[in-house]
């Protein structure tokens, strides 16, 4: 059962577009996560259970605490990770250490894909998909239906995914690198992780200004940590066309799913060509 808690006794520290944080007036050392939505007590539990099966596996993310209930929201306590700066803002104050920052981001990625996840209560993530994608108000439910034949289509795997993955959702705090935001932390193909970043870097086509507004970092900035992280996590000769050919698939599914987490459409422009590709599918 969730401890019920005294919102008054915590102070804001962030706010996004699904939730809050908070960190306690007297112990700073904890900090409080509330979702805006209305989530019930078992959808945070299953949450902080993630949370604690990641961080069992040795992977570098806050120590999780407790569920608890402020009166109206449920919520999950964490350690706090004092002094912290994410590697998006550190990208856009730091430009000239973007090559440094993309390296050490890699690094994490490859140990989370090169750590089993399969048997470890986490969750298959095309399993998570498959009811998303179906669930999208966007899209005619043929071309829908064609996508999770896709999804399915796509091979097995037993490692680690973070599921939301972006130079945002990694932190830098006492020399140390830790993960954050990892409710969808699953286990499936790495390219479902390329693939969000490579949504990202598509989407920046369109509207550059979101590097600015999502991740405080120029279009520029957010373009050269693009190159910088595909040489470092594929190799020297890799480049957008061949990333974007490898994870094509993958990317279709997640902006299907973005378009549902996110409750509106994403523009024409970024959309299009992954749907025509669906639609081409003989499947």
């Amino acid at each position: 059962m969730a401890k019920t808690i005294d919102i008054n006794d915590w102070v804001i520290s962030g706010a996004g577009g699904v939730g809050v944080s908070y960190y306690h007036k007297t112990d700073p050392s904890l900090l409080l996560k509330m979702d805006n939505r209305e989530v019930s007590e078992e959808e945070v539990e299953k949450g902080l259970l993630t949370a604690r099966i990641v961080y069992s596996l040795g992977l570098p993310t806050p120590e999780p605490g407790e569920v608890v209930f402020d009166g109206e929201r449920y919520g999950q306590i964490f350690r706090r990770i004092l002094d912290k700066t994410s590697f998006a803002r550190l990208c856009g104050e730091q430009p000239e250490m973007i090559p440094a920052l993309a390296h050490d981001y890699a690094e994490v990625v490859k140990r989370i894909h090169s750590t089993k996840g399969k048997g470890t209560g986490l969750q298959d993530i095309k399993k998570t998909y498959g009811p998303m994608i179906l669930a999208n108000p966007y899209r005619p439910r043929q071309l829908l239906d064609k996508a999770t034949r896709l999804l399915e289509s796509l091979p097995d795997a037993d490692t680690c995914v973070h599921g939301d993955l972006h130079f945002g959702n990694l932190i830098k705090a006492d020399g140390k690198d830790y993960l954050i935001d990892i409710s969808s932390f699953s286990y499936g193909h790495p390219y479902f992780d390329i693939a969000i970043m490579a949504a990202i870097h598509r989407l920046s086509y369109d509207s550059p200004i979101i590097y600015t507004e999502l991740f405080h970092n120029t279009a520029e900035q957010g373009e050269r940590f693009w190159q910088c992280f595909i040489k470092e996590y594929f190799g020297e000769d890799m480049t957008d066309d061949k990333v974007e050919k490898m994870v094509l698939p993958y990317m279709a599914v997640r902006m299907l799913t973005m378009e549902y987490e996110s409750g509106m459409a994403l523009p024409p422009s970024a959309i299009t060509p992954v749907l025509d590709y669906i639609e081409s599918l003989s499947i």
